[in-house]
């Protein structure tokens, strides 16, 4: 059994990367080649063990045409016709691998921003791990409540408050649909790359939750039933963007 911390591990992703680096070898069916002879002469099992390491470890990109496999893609990877799975050679030949770049200064704007939204989350320097738990937060279902507020809740907004909401849902949208680590990071990062976005974020993640947003729907539902121009509409309007945290 090969362990994570042993050596052979070590060296095995250090040699792939500088493989990968110098566009030798860029499909996983000659890393097989290289690592199954020569100095190392390993067997098609630890070669492929080894490399799944690199993948969940975020040292390395895989991909198969124009499609880039994250670590939720793992049984995919792992099944009869999966790159870990399979044992012919066709099979390895149709993927291709990448190492995945990412600046440290995005890698640390990253890990310190999602400690803001969520102090409990935890998290080390793994590229995936960090995209992983960006996308724990940015779900579909999370996104869906920004688009209702700018759907439903301009009134509620200044335009200022308004265009950031709307910048914010711009920039986030595409998280939910990409799997490449590197990419959702930095989307991310831009996203709320400024206070007012990050603090606006904040203060949506607390909010948007499904038990809150049925409060807030029904917050405008009566404020949709008063009188133009009366007090109780007034007050209405002021407890839901109170409820927004906008006092603007």
């Amino acid at each position: 059994m090969i362990s994570t911390g042993t050596e052979y591990a070590k060296e095995y992703t250090e040699r792939l990367l500088t493989i990968i680096k110098s566009l030798d070898f860029e499909s996983i069916g000659l890393v097989i080649d290289e690592f199954s002879k020569g100095t190392y002469g390993w067997d098609l099992d630890i070669i492929k063990i080894l490399t799944a390491l690199a993948f969940k470890n975020g040292d390395l990109r895989i991909s198969l045409e124009s499609r880039t496999f994250s670590l939720n893609d793992t049984d995919e990877l792992i099944s009869n016709n999966g790159l870990f799975g399979a044992r012919n050679r066709k099979a390895f030949d149709k993927y291709s691998l990448s190492k995945l770049s990412l600046p440290e200064e995005d890698k640390k704007d990253a890990i310190a921003l999602l400690r803001e939204l969520n102090p409990t989350v935890i998290l080390d320097q793994n590229i995936n791990n960090i995209a992983n738990e960006i996308k724990k937060i940015f779900t579909a279902n999370f996104l869906s409540y920004f688009q209702t507020l700018i759907n439903n809740y301009k009134d509620f907004y200044s335009s200022k408050e308004f265009d950031i909401i709307k910048k914010i849902n711009e920039d986030l949208s595409s998280i939910v649909r990409k799997a490449d680590s590197v990419e959702v990071i930095k989307i991310f990062v831009r996203a709320l790359n400024n206070i007012d976005s990050k603090e606006k974020v904040k203060s949506l993640y607390n909010l948007l939750s499904q038990e809150n947003f049925k409060k807030l729907e029904t917050l405008k539902k009566i404020y949709e039933q008063y009188d133009i121009d009366s007090t109780e509409k007034e007050d209405t309007k002021f407890y839901i963007k109170e409820f927004l945290g906008n006092d603007s």
